[in-house]
């Protein structure tokens, strides 16, 4: 196909703790004096877990003994038309708990289902604090001292995931923020500023399943904390694998920075005692969190029993964001017509794993079947040379589009490429020829059906290229960068299936550094070379 481009000339585009397990017994003659004596270390347990006799408090906190439990202190060218000439795209001491994640064709459950004894009590406008609140795209300088809790710094209504890069490989949690805002901010706004970074997993109890974190002063449970405490938002939880939960002392709403994560079925022995704040869901990196805590090692006269061995650390963790589509700028006119994919516009092209293709592919027989989930919501995170874009997908209008788009980043088609084209004038940059690195591309052998007309086009958004040619967008997109942009609406045909969230700025300087390329017809690029490194799918199921 020819190539794909944006305009003043059409847009184208080639295209605690529970210290150590009991012995087994084994013995079928056992007898019933041994029957009572176990029934009676149960019974006494489970009173330890209901007072909070097991869950470790800061070592300041005289109100309640410190408990191990869980604590802290705390191929054509694509184009994009334009008026005139149109454009072408070428082509405290804080305690734990969790669940396992599902597929989506590859997404998870946001959070886990909790039982009917659970009661959340989301803040509410009064029950936040004073204090400051980081950049979305994280502060410059750490802070790890506050004079008071954070004020709402998050948008309730957007979905968050945190990204943890641990020494054992990278965790991804869906945040809870429909039924524990307040944690979720709390915790948002500390990572933000960079307070958990380079910090040690300072605690593994395999006896409960669990892995505790969060105390850069003192990488142990007895930390000083932020400098506040927080509400608890909920009570009655209930534990199992792959959940993140607030680490607290045994006193109400003592919960301030440590948290755990629940990695096996033990922690379902914490259900007992259910206070400590379930706030997330573990979507990857379940497997990561398990050989950490498969490398515990006792420490005699600790009392919260162990830690991993060698140490496990958390290098950083980095939050996404995705603004729910209907509050996103409206990327239509009065014009605009969606037409979405139904059942028979989906191919019969393979689906990438939901982590990643292991072996990169590039060509393709046909478009892909259905990969995703229409219902979860999706975020690319686009690694460029000048820094990190985040992209919120439109499933509910571009569900094709999406799918489109999300199968060729797992395959690793995008990877490693240059943003080939710039345009000033119509304020775009232009992507996604892995073959030749330019509009003129063959793109991956197949093309999709054009998912509405009408578009308007404005700063912040992500489109397909294609040629002047209906239905001929493959895999080429674009980013507008400027109100120039608004030059390609009066052709309104390149399919905008995103909302860029973060990182605006990073492409805004790279369109800075266009340079004219004569004899180029699509203008010219930036200069020097811009590239696209990887493009990373995060998943978020759709609330139960």
């Amino acid at each position: 196909m020819s190539s794909e481009n944006p305009a003043p000339e059409p847009v184208e585009g080639d295209s605690t703790p529970i210290e150590g397990e009991s012995d087994p017994i084994d013995d079928k003659s056992s007898s019933f004096r041994v029957g009572i004596v176990v029934v009676a270390i149960l019974a006494v347990f489970a009173a330890g877990l209901l007072t909070g006799t097991f869950i470790g408090g800061d070592g300041d906190d005289d109100a309640a003994p410190a408990s191990p439990l869980i604590e802290s202190n705390g191929a054509a060218s694509d184009d994009l038309a334009a008026s005139p000439p149109a454009t072408e795209f070428g082509s405290g001491n804080d305690d734990l708990a969790a669940s396992p994640p599902a597929a989506d064709a590859n997404a998870v459950d946001l959070v886990a289902p909790q039982p009917t004894g659970v009661v959340f009590n989301p803040f509410t406008e009064v029950d936040y604090g004073s204090g400051p609140c980081a950049p979305a795209e994280g502060a410059v300088h750490r802070l790890l001292e506050f004079g008071d809790a954070p004020a709402l710094c998050i948008d309730p209504s957007a979905s968050y995931t945190a990204v943890i890069d641990t020494s054992a490989g990278v965790v991804e949690v869906a945040l809870d923020t429909a039924n524990t805002p307040g944690t979720v901010n709390n915790f948002v706004n500390l990572a933000r500023y960079g307070y958990y970074d380079n910090t040690l997993i300072h605690r593994s109890d395999p006896s409960i399943g669990i892995l505790q974190a969060g105390s850069p002063h003192t990488n142990n449970a007895n930390d000083p904390g932020p400098g506040y405490t927080i509400w608890d938002e909920g009570s009655g939880f209930a534990y199992r694998p792959g959940l993140l939960a607030m680490a607290r002392t045994a006193e109400p709403n003592s919960a301030d920075a440590q948290f755990f994560f629940t990695v096996t079925d033990a922690a379902s022995l914490l259900d007992a005692q259910g206070d400590s704040v379930v706030f997330g869901q573990i979507t990857a990196g379940l497997d990561a969190l398990t050989a950490i805590l498969n490398t515990h090692q006792d420490q005699p006269g600790n009392d919260f029993g162990g830690a991993p061995n060698p140490p496990a650390a958390i290098n950083t963790i980095t939050i996404h964001t995705t603004v729910p589509i209907a509050q996103q700028p409206a990327a239509t006119s009065p014009q605009t017509s969606y037409r979405p994919f139904t059942e028979v516009d989906y191919g019969a092209g393979p689906c990438a794993p939901a982590e990643g293709a292991v072996e990169r592919v590039l060509e393709f027989g046909d478009a892909p079947a259905l990969c995703i989930d229409p219902s979860a919501s999706y975020t690319a995170v686009i690694d460029t040379s000048a820094g990190v874009v985040e992209v919120a997908l439109d499933t509910a209008n571009t569900p094709g589009t999406v799918n489109n788009f999300v199968n060729l980043a797992r395959y690793g088609y995008y990877d490693n490429t240059l943003i080939h084209r710039s345009d000033p004038s119509i304020g775009i940059l232009q992507a996604g020829s892995p073959h030749t690195n330019n509009a003129n591309d063959p793109g991956p052998g197949y093309t999709i059906w054009d998912e509405g007309s009408g578009f308007a086009y404005r700063p912040g958004l992500l489109a397909m290229a294609r040629t002047a040619e209906p239905n001929s967008a493959d895999a080429q997109f674009f980013f507008t960068v400027t109100d120039a942009a608004s030059l390609l609406d009066a052709q309104g045909d390149s399919v905008v299936f995103g909302q860029i969230t973060a990182g605006l700025d990073a492409l805004t300087a790279i369109l800075n550094t266009h340079q004219d390329q004569p004899g180029n017809d699509f203008g010219g690029a930036p200069n020097p070379p811009a590239a696209i490194n990887t493009i990373t799918i995060h998943t978020t199921a759709a609330p139960n």
